[in-house]
């Protein structure tokens, strides 16, 4: 510090840099996507950024004094408010993903709330901040879906290759029946066309399997099964 400066100095000074600090604050605040917000010990909305009050389509003045009733269906609102009353009680930050419905629109966030304290330490309010992940759910959800479509085209095309091959050999075994030809016996032709069919057989019951591993667990009678 400048020695000549006087006390009154140093204080103006101090509250220019806590104003400027406040300034820069509130602009963070107000230009994040992110929804930001604080509750006081009833769940009233005390503080909320443009980016929050617009994602239910409200106004900052319509939400400051209202619960999450004002703002979510009831049943939304009623979760919300029992996850507050909860974190408020063991004073532990949590951060998490959650689902709401608001302005007629389903929003994925993710969620990170945290009490907020005065200067004796007691629990005020909670400060929260969500951020919108809904196009990353759809993204993944999307994507999920492309794999599932393309691991299903690829055992389709497996599935076709394999039961193809002993039908063929079946057409063959019935032609060669038809014709009567003396150069293929019956009882062999008759194997082979057996021998195609168990192929067959054993596929499908392969692939029924594949699909019982996936069932849920089930009771069943042993003594009706073994008769």
């Amino acid at each position: 510090l400048d020695p000549e400066m006087t006390a009154a100095d140093v204080a103006e000074r101090a509250q220019q840099a806590l104003v400027q600090h406040r300034l820069v604050l509130e602009t963070l605040i107000e230009s994040t996507a992110d929804f930001i917000y604080m509750k006081d010990r009833d769940g009233l909305y005390v503080f909320v950024n443009p980016a929050a009050a617009q994602s239910v389509g409200k106004s900052v003045e319509e939400i400051i004094g209202k619960d999450d009733r004002a703002l979510f269906p009831e049943e939304h609102a009623r979760h919300i408010m029992e996850k507050d009353r909860q974190i408020m009680a063991s004073g532990i930050s949590e951060v998490f993903e959650e689902t709401r419905t608001s302005a007629g629109r389903v929003r994925h966030l993710h969620s990170s709330k945290n009490v907020c304290r005065d200067s004796s330490g007691a629990v005020i309010g909670i400060v929260g901040i969500s951020r919108d992940i809904t196009e990353l759910k759809r993204a993944e959800e999307a994507l999920n879906s492309s794999e599932l479509n393309a691991a299903g085209a690829r055992m389709a095309n497996a599935l076709a290759h394999e039961i193809n091959n002993p039908l063929a050999a079946l057409t063959n075994a019935l032609f060669l029946l038809r014709e009567g030809s003396d150069a293929f016996p019956a009882d062999d032709v008759l194997a082979s066309a057996q021998e195609a069919l168990w192929r067959i057989t054993k596929i499908t019951r392969q692939m029924i399997g594949l699909y019982n591993r996936n069932a849920p667990v089930r009771r069943i009678q042993v003594r009706k099964v073994v008769e």
